[in-house]
């Protein structure tokens, strides 16, 4: 997250990761049913973490509806999100489980073909309660950096290439209003 200020200094303040690989042999071949192709997309969100110092602050949610609003543009309607939380861990629970977020426990139509022991055993989430969400676009914010744009905050991934000039522009911009 960048603060905007062309001389401060960029720390990370929060991450969040989107991957399929922790379905690697969880997923279930019936005889006569539907191929791996023909099954929703799978993706499993981890690592979801924010600095303990900008908790409460929105980070999280900027987090998770652009993972959200990335997996829906580039897999579409239908496509599967999974992730888990500690039993213990009620906060969590609570910010995964409100409506805006929309996880709940997986329906036994979203655990078909799903081996859920492989994929605790991938995700070395063992003994932790497993959320799901399938994304259709009435779920997904109309558009998080719109959403979130009353912050002076950005979001840059790791490695982007967003110059100072196109910041400098921005801030000029801003100052003209």
């Amino acid at each position: 997250i960048d603060g905007g200020d062309d001389n401060a200094i960029s720390i990370p303040v929060g991450a969040a990761e989107l991957s399929p690989i922790e379905f690697d042999g969880a997923i279930i071949q019936q005889s006569g049913g539907k191929d791996a192709a023909q099954l929703p997309t799978r993706l499993y969100v981890s690592d979801v973490v924010t600095s303990s110092l900008h908790r409460r602050m929105g980070i999280a949610s900027t987090l998770m509806d652009v993972l959200e609003s990335s997996a829906f543009e580039k897999f579409g309607t239908g496509t599967m999100l999974y992730l888990h939380v500690k039993e213990d861990n009620m906060a969590a629970q609570k910010f995964y489980k409100k409506p805006r977020r929309g996880y709940g426990a997986p329906t036994s139509e979203q655990l078909q073909h799903i081996d859920v022991c492989r994929l605790e055993e991938n995700a070395s989430t063992a003994g932790q309660i497993l959320l799901c969400k399938s994304l259709y676009c009435s779920h997904l914010p109309l558009n998080p950096k719109e959403e979130n744009a009353s912050t002076s905050t950005s979001i840059r991934g790791f490695g982007s290439a967003q110059s100072k000039g196109k910041q400098t522009a921005k801030k000029s911009k801003r100052r003209k209003r």
